[in-house]
């Protein structure tokens, strides 16, 4: 059998037969070093597998139409099936445990007295039956049962669920079941072998593997997105199923496929092992998770907006777009305006990091924020107080405005004088003011660092900000559908 050339010597001898000459010689690359591939995976399929448990769930209604996530019985989210050819189909009709995957379909089409059915995949983490899986998965069931790799059916019940990460615990009456622990993602690197066991279809403990494909993935499903991507085969009914690394740890949690075919495309996502820890530990002892609450909405700090705070164009950090009344962080006096750029002592990258880093915290804690305002770093003290219910979650970061790089601001105002206040009159068509999301009838609050009232206000702003030689005009407006304010950048250099 013909070896293969290590990689050096092979691009010697392509240089000595008169090829062409390569952007990086042999003597620029980085040492690598060799490891083998592993010759199967039996090893860790083997160890692991007791513990993977396939869930079945009789739903109080109908399956919902439409979700965030994908992967179970239940359909919806980023798994879209689309139509399959007729031998696919009898193959689901005929050995798929809940029918066809057209059956989410038919069941909606059905009257609301019959109950719908899902399924997923679960993990033992204690010897005493506690299961993780996913929320979406048990969202809605009236009844839980759990399947073991022997074959045993036993009845669950919910401990606790957090939607906002899409985990769920249940509780399995018993003792000494198998289980698996957690391990460190942190550590997990792309390019790493990864084994998933789950329930794809139905079918029951199924093992693929694939490699981690990135980390740190935001899919804009939430707040705390820490996503590991993977390339494992992992279709509907491995949701809630472990994502292994070669130790037999789980990595993460299978939540989410992307597939605009119907099938495995090799983009999935598992919740982060380190979340997912944080959050299990919170429901096993409280049946809910408790998380810190600021009271801001926060966005990104884009290149141009940080320019127009006057701050260097690659800062870092949160951008507050607005302080809710009575909350903690205005009791501690943050403003609109200020940039976070450390909360605990942990530097903030961006308006996701603040956001995570606000919820692994307790309520009651006061914790050191440092924000920069006007161009000065300062440190606050902030107790934290509980997250409110879902709609009135002010932590999660606002969508960041796109920001033109026009010389012209292509922005007319008027002054509202029914209202009062400012607002937009005229959008000049391909202008900085139309690439940056800016729209007839938005309200605007401030230009530069200055509060604005009236139209000749605004004017005056943007000469001081060019009189001061900023690259960017920072705009504070406010949609008329929504009240909270949000911060735009428009390029300077024009009339």
């Amino acid at each position: 059998m013909r070896k293969s050339l290590p990689l050096r010597s092979a691009l010697a001898a392509a240089l000595a037969l008169g090829a062409a000459p390569l952007p990086l010689l042999a003597e620029q690359l980085p040492s690598i070093p060799l490891t083998a591939a592993p010759a199967d995976f039996s090893d860790v399929v083997e160890a692991v597998s007791p513990a993977v448990v396939s869930i079945s769930v009789e739903m109080r209604g109908p399956t919902a139409q439409s979700g965030a996530r994908g992967g179970d019985g239940g359909g919806g989210g980023l798994d879209r099936f689309g139509e399959l050819p007729p031998e696919l189909r009898e193959f689901f009709d005929r050995f798929g445990r809940g029918g066809s995957p057209f059956a989410d379909r038919d069941r909606r089409a059905q009257p609301e007295s019959r109950r719908g059915s899902a399924q997923g995949s679960g993990f033992f983490v204690s010897a005493d039956g506690y299961v993780v899986t996913n929320n979406h998965v048990i969202e809605d069931g009236a009844t839980i049962k759990i399947q073991l790799e022997d074959g045993r059916e036993l009845p669950a019940r919910l401990v606790g669920a957090d939607p906002r990460t899409d985990l769920a615990l249940l509780k399995v009456e018993g003792e000494d079941f198998p289980f698996v622990r957690f391990g460190d993602s942190a550590k997990a690197r792309v390019g790493q072998w990864v084994v998933t066991i789950g329930n794809p279809f139905g079918l029951g403990g199924t093992a693929t593997a694939g490699i981690v494909s990135a980390v740190g993935r935001d899919i804009r499903a939430g707040s705390y997105d820490d996503f590991i991507q993977i390339d494992a085969p992992i279709n509907r009914g491995n949701s809630g199923g472990p994502a292994f690394n070669l130790q037999g740890e789980v990595i993460g949690v299978n939540t989410v496929i992307f597939s605009p075919s119907g099938g495995n495309v090799g983009i999935g996502f598992a919740i982060s092992a380190n979340m997912a820890r944080e959050v299990i530990d919170g429901l096993k002892e409280n049946g809910r998770v408790e998380r810190g609450w600021l009271g801001v909405a926060i966005q990104p700090l884009s290149a141009t907006l940080a320019e127009g705070l006057g701050l260097e164009a690659d800062a870092k950090g949160a951008l507050v777009s607005h302080v809710e009344p009575s909350s903690p962080a205005e009791k501690a006096g943050l403003k609109v305006r200020d940039v976070v750029v450390s909360f605990a002592g942990v530097p903030i990258e961006d308006a996701r990091g603040l956001s995570r880093a606000v919820g692994s915290q307790r309520p009651g804690q006061t914790q050191a924020v440092e924000i920069i305002r006007g161009g000065e770093r300062r440190s606050v003290s902030i107790e934290l107080g509980s997250l409110p219910g879902e709609e009135g979650e002010q932590v999660a970061a606002a969508p960041a405005a796109a920001t033109g790089e026009g010389a012209r601001l292509g922005l007319s105002l008027r002054n509202d004088r029914e209202n009062g206040g400012v607002v937009v009159d005229q959008v000049r068509p391909d202008s900085a003011a139309e690439e940056a999301g800016i729209e007839v009838g938005d309200r605007i609050l401030g230009v530069g660092d200055a509060e604005i009232s009236t139209a000749a206000e605004a004017a005056d702003a943007i000469r001081a900000a060019q009189a001061e030689g900023r690259k960017a005009l920072l705009i504070q407006l406010a949609k008329p559908e929504d009240e909270r304010a949000l911060f735009v950048a428009l390029p300077l250099g024009g009339s």
